[in-house]
């Protein structure tokens, strides 16, 4: 007997749809915090050199404050996204407003470099637990034909941050002090955690119990993942068993990823951490590697143009800082172009679009480089850059969140923040790499830390602009290649773009699904599976 596709609607719950008003204050809220742990990322690392002499901290002291809050998370992002799903969105990012804020305080007032550490990494803990948050607000807060426009703001807001924390932390720190600049954070996130009783109360989308030890597990693969790519192998590690300690390294992780995997494949059926649903649809996946990508992209960028900018065009950190500023300046215009081009006809031309002139930006610059020292050279492919990424950042989790039920946009937004928050680490890996390797090549007797500070050895400038503009192929070939894979893997006509704005009603609560239809029994085409957003 033939079993035929049989569809249903699932009832969507009838509330009142919000006016612009309160959209805008909505925004405004989200936009606060998404600027302060962006930029977070950032702020504190201009203050290094300046923190390492006040407390008289070791280098590994220091990148364990810088790789601390990273570590802390990337490993509690999939988690956070959960909370937000059992606790409502609204009650964990005003946990993690707070957990931010008296971090900072206690980064602030730290007497040693391991409070400092210790603080850094529970500023990490309530920042993975704002983030998903924000995105999950605003899918489930701003009706379809606005919400383009909304990620547009969103995206535009969160590069703008991060490329401007530089130039902020070089203010603060030369004019201040450096713990001012914690100070600055811990402020901020009060300001903004006062502001949350302006962000709808929306329901908790789950009733099961979290996965506590899908948790573990995936935290410990994710911290794993993010330390060998930011710190290699661990030294002990490495005495221990010499030349096979990287081997080693990797196996641990493989067999990590295989214990994740087989504990949430049995999870499935229980609320489990990671649905596999969300995975198997395609669009989703590919717009969530492409946010990865893209922070791939401006992680390996912003290091590389620092580089060029503080060694070899010999300017301050403020000066460098205040340059890089500049592409995400650009973007804004064409973020909010972009996101209402997205909301009326798809989001594949944007992404397209962006794609291009980011990729067309990094070769720019790598040809800025190369043809001299002077800063000026990098102006155009900043500028090309800059548009590009205020063109291609809402686009990608527009049609991402689209493809996602309202019960699992917590686990949804965890997933693409996790992904951002890797391609970070590994973009500022990857091109890490890639420049001490073109040192060695060039003969050039430096180690890459020694290329923050300005030099007046010509042998070394030249070393370090060839390296440079060899680095920055490496991204600039991966967005070319990834345009290419969203040519055919992206696309919704302008016609079913406005059939379905039409369609969705407001949302807000777990059950709806944006329009999204809820098979019965369906062929598996990259979509949702039957009662992936169903309760447990």
């Amino acid at each position: 007997m033939r079993l035929h596709a049989m569809t249903t609607t699932l009832p969507r719950p009838r509330l009142r749809e919000p006016d612009t008003g309160e959209c805008r204050r909505v925004l405004a809220v989200l936009l606060l915090s998404v600027f302060l742990l962006s930029a977070t990322v950032s702020l504190a690392n201009v203050a290094v050199p300046t923190t390492a002499a006040d407390l008289d901290a070791s280098l590994t002291q220091m990148m364990w404050v810088v790789n601390g809050y990273l570590l802390a998370f990337a490993a509690l992002l999939p988690l956070a996204g959960r909370l937000g799903d059992h606790l409502g969105p609204r009650r964990a990012l005003a946990i993690g407003l707070l957990l931010v804020a008296a971090a900072s305080a206690v980064c602030a007032l730290a007497p040693n470099p391991s409070t400092l550490v210790a603080a850094r990494a529970l500023q990490g803990i309530g920042a993975a637990l704002v983030t998903p948050q924000t995105l999950t607000i605003l899918t489930r807060t701003f009706p379809p034909e606005r919400r383009g426009r909304a990620l547009g703001a969103w995206g535009m807001v969160a590069g703008l941050a991060v490329a401007t924390g530089p130039a902020l932390g070089g203010l603060i720190t030369e004019h201040l002090d450096w713990r001012w600049v914690y100070g600055g954070i811990g402020l901020w996130a009060a300001a903004a955690l006062a502001c949350t009783p302006l962000l709808p109360r929306l329901p908790s989308a789950r009733t099961a119990g979290l996965d506590l030890t899908g948790a573990v597990l995936l935290a410990a693969l994710l911290a794993a993942a993010v330390h060998l790519l930011l710190e290699g192998v661990p030294e002990p590690l490495r005495r221990l068993l010499g030349p096979a300690a990287l081997p080693a390294a990797l196996a641990v992780l493989a067999a990590l990823t295989a214990a994740v995997a087989l504990q949430q494949r049995r999870r499935q059926s229980r609320d489990p951490l990671v649905p596999f649903a969300v995975l198997r649809a395609h669009q989703f996946l590919l717009m969530a590697v492409t946010t990865g990508a893209l922070s791939c992209a401006v992680a390996g960028m912003v290091l590389v143009t620092v580089v060029q900018l503080r060694t070899v065009a010999g300017l301050g950190p403020t000066q460098a800082g205040l340059l890089i500023a500049l592409g995400p300046a650009v973007s804004v215009p064409f973020a909010v172009l972009s996101g209402r081009l997205t909301d009326r006809h798809g989001g594949r031309g944007p992404i397209l679009a962006g794609l291009g002139s980011m990729s067309a930006g990094l070769f720019a610059l790598s040809g800025g480089i190369a043809a001299g020292p002077h800063w000026a050279l990098l102006l155009p492919g900043l500028v090309v850059f800059g548009v590009g990424m205020g063109v291609v950042f809402a686009p990608p989790t527009v049609l991402a969140m689209a493809h996602v039920p309202q019960s699992l946009t917590g686990a949804a937004a965890g997933a693409m923040s996790t992904l951002r928050i890797l391609g970070f680490a590994v973009g500022s890996a990857a091109v890490s790499a890639v420049l001490q390797a073109g040192l060695a090549n060039a003969d050039a007797n430096a180690d890459l830390a020694q290329t923050l500070q300005p030099t007046d050895d010509p042998a070394l400038r030249e070393g370090i602009a060839a390296a440079t503009s060899s680095a920055l192929l490496l991204p600039a070939l991966l967005l070319a290649a990834l345009a290419v894979g969203c040519l055919y893997g992206t696309g919704e006509s302008s016609r079913r773009i406005r059939a379905r704005n039409r369609s969705a009603g407001p949302i807000g609560a777990p059950g709806a699904t944006d329009g999204i239809q809820a098979p019965k029994r369906v062929r598996r085409r990259g979509g949702l599976r039957e009662g992936a957003g169903r309760h447990h």
